[in-house]
C-alpha cells in the first residue's frame, strides 16, 4: 500500500509523480495525473501480482530488461492476461480496475468494493470486460440457499476467502480514506504552488489548513524564511529581521546566519545614506554577536571607515577606530602622523610625547630630538624666568599634579612638586628644561616647559614620557 497513492501523495519526482512504476497508472506514469480512479488501478495491479505468482502483469523473469518490456506493454493499452491464480469472476473485477482508459475502472471505490463483497458472499456477479464489454452486471441471485450450493462457491479454496476478504478490506479502507487523502494531497500540492509563486501568506494558510499532514509544520516555517528572504532583498530589513528572529528562536536552521545578514545589509544602507550613528547602534549590536562572520563584517567595516578618515588627514580620528581594532601597524603610522602635523603647528610637547612612545618606528628619534631643539629655540619660558616674580606662582592641573616656583626679594627660585623625578636636592633650569641634580651627581633632564596658553604650560616630563598640562592657580 507504501507504494500507491493513497499513502504517497503528490511527491515531487521524474516525472511529477509519486510511487514506483510497476504500480502506476498510465495517466499518472505519462501525464502526472493523480485521482482515486488512479488508485483504483494502483490496488488493481496489488491484487493481480497477489494471485499472479508476485508477478507484475506481462511479466515473465525478474530481469531488469523484461521489466522494463513489460511496463511498456502495459502503457501501449495491451490487454491483461488473467492473474495465473483468479477465477474467472475476480479475474474479471481485477481486469476491469487495471483498464487502460480511466472512464472503463470503476467510477468509485465503493463501486470496487460492492462486486468484490458479492464475490465473497457468493453472490454472481459478471463484469463487463473483454467480449462482454457492452453488457451490465448481472446478479443471479443473492439468496443463502444459492450461495450454499452455487458451483463457484464450492470450488473455492479456504485460502482465496482468506485473499478476498483481506482484499476487500483494503478497499474498504481506501474508500473510506482514500478520499481524504486525496483531499489533502491536493491541498499541499496547491500551498506548494502558492509558494513557488512567492505568495508567502497565502501559501502559509494553506499548509496551516493541513498542519498535521505530511511536513506541513515545516513547510508554514519555509514560508516565513523564504517570505524573510524576499524582504531582505527589497531592502525590507527590519521586518526580515523579525521574522528571522522569531524562526531562529525555534532552531530553524540558517535563520541564525540571515539574522547577521540582514544587520549587516542594514549598516550598508544606513552608512550609504549618511546615518552613521544609526549605523553604529546596529554595529554594537553585531560586535555582541558571538558569529565569525559578524566580527568579520565589524572589523571590515571598522578598517575602512578609520582607512577613510586617514586618507582625508582626519588622523585624531582614525586613530581612535584603529586601536579599537587593535590594527598596530596603522596606529604607529596615525600616530607619527599626527606628531608631525604638532610639530608643524608648534606644538612641540605634544609632539615629544607621541615620538617618544613610537620608540623605533620610522624616523620617530630623530623627530624626538627636531621638537626638543625646535622647543628650546622657540621656547620664551627662559623670559619667564629673569623675571621671576612674573614666573612665579602654583601650576596645577585636576589630578593633583603641581609645580611651585617660588621667589624670594632676591628673584632666587626654589620650587616644590609632585610630579614624578629622580631623587636629588638641587635643580636647574636652562633653555627652559628642568634639570635635577647636582654638580656632583650630574644634571638630568626631568621636564621641559611649554607656554601653550596665557597661564598655562605644558611638561613634557623625561622621567615617564608623559606630557602634564597645568594652569596657573
Amino acid at each position: 500500500m507504501g507504494d500507491i497513492n493513497v499513502a504517497k501523495l503528490y511527491e515531487q519526482s521524474y516525472p511529477n509523480t509519486s510511487g514506483i512504476y510497476v504500480y502506476m497508472a498510465p495517466e499518472t506514469l505519462k501525464e502526472g495525473v493523480k485521482t482515486s480512479v488512479s488508485d483504483i488501478y494502483s490496488l488493481g495491479i496489488i491484487m493481480y501480482k497477489l494471485l499472479n505468482n508476485n508477478r507484475a502483469p506481462f511479466r515473465k523473469t525478474d530481469e531488469l530488461e523484461d521489466a522494463q518490456r513489460a511496463l511498456d506493454m502495459r502503457m501501449s493499452g495491451k490487454k491483461f492476461p488473467a492473474p495465473a491464480n483468479a477465477d474467472a469472476l475476480l479475474s474479471e473485477i481485477i481486469l476491469k480496475a487495471c483498464e487502460y482508459e480511466p472512464d472503463r475502472r470503476y467510477p468509485q471505490t465503493m463501486s470496487m468494493y460492492d462486486r468484490l463483497n458479492d464475490l465473497v458472499h457468493g453472490r454472481f456477479v459478471t463484469e463487463s470486460y473483454g467480449d462482454n464489454e457492452n453488457c451490465d452486471d448481472v446478479v443471479t441471485d443473492d439468496s443463502d440457499e444459492f450461495a450454499e450450493n452455487s458451483p463457484q462457491v464450492k470450488n473455492k479454496t479456504k485460502g482465496k476467502y482468506v485473499i478476498l476478504a483481506a482484499i476487500a478490506v483494503l478497499v474498504c479502507v481506501l474508500a473510506v480514506f482514500g478520499g481524504k487523502a486525496i483531499s489533502l494531497g491536493s491541498k499541499y500540492s496547491k500551498a506548494n504552488t502558492y509558494l513557488k509563486e512567492q505568495r508567502f501568506d497565502k501559501a502559509r494558510r494553506a499548509f496551516e489548513e493541513i498542519s498535521e499532514y505530511k511536513n506541513s509544520k515545516e513547510m508554514i516555517k519555509k514560508c516565513d524564511y523564504e517570505k524573510a528572504e524576499a524582504l531582505l532583498k527589497d531592502g525590507e530589513t527590519d521586518k526580515a529581521i523579525e521574522i528571522f528572529e522569531k524562526l531562529s528562536n525555534n532552531g530553524y536552521t540558517g535563520a541564525k546566519e540571515k539574522v547577521i545578514a540582514c544587520l549587516i545589509a542594514k549598516v550598508n544602507k544606513l552608512t550609504s545614506d549618511g546615518k552613521k550613528e544609526e549605523a553604529e547602534k546596529v554595529l554594537d549590536r553585531l560586535k555582541s554577536e558571538k558569529n565569525p562572520k559578524a566580527k568579520e563584517f565589524v572589523q571590515d567595516y571598522k578598517y575602512n571607515m578609520a582607512n577613510g578618515l586617514f586618507k582625508e588627514k582626519k588622523y585624531k580620528e582614525a586613530l581612535e577606530i584603529f586601536e579599537e581594532i587593535k590594527d598596530k601597524e596603522m596606529t604607529k603610522e596615525c600616530n607619527y602622523r599626527l606628531a608631525v602635523e604638532y610639530m608643524r603647528d608648534s606644538m612641540y610637547t605634544y609632539a615629544m610625547e607621541i615620538f617618544a612612545k613610537l620608540g623605533d618606528y620610522n624616523d620617530s628619534k630623530e623627530q624626538f630630538e627636531n621638537a626638543q631643539r625646535w622647543l628650546i629655540g622657540e621656547n620664551k619660558t627662559e623670559e619667564f624666568l629673569l623675571s621671576a616674580k612674573m614666573f612665579a606662582g602654583t601650576y596645577s592641573n585636576k589630578d593633583g599634579d603641581f609645580v611651585k616656583y617660588i621667589c624670594d626679594e632676591e628673584d632666587n627660585i626654589s620650587t616644590e612638586y609632585n610630579l614624578p623625578y629622580k631623587k636629588g636636592k638641587y635643580f636647574k633650569l636652562e633653555n627652559g628644561v628642568h634639570y635635577h641634580g647636582s654638580e656632583s651627581t650630574g644634571w638630568v633632564k626631568q621636564w621641559i616647559f611649554e607656554p601653550i596658553e596665557n597661564g598655562k604650560i605644558n611638561l613634557y616630563n623625561y622621567i615617564d614620557g608623559k606630557i602634564y598640562t597645568l594652569i596657573r592657580e
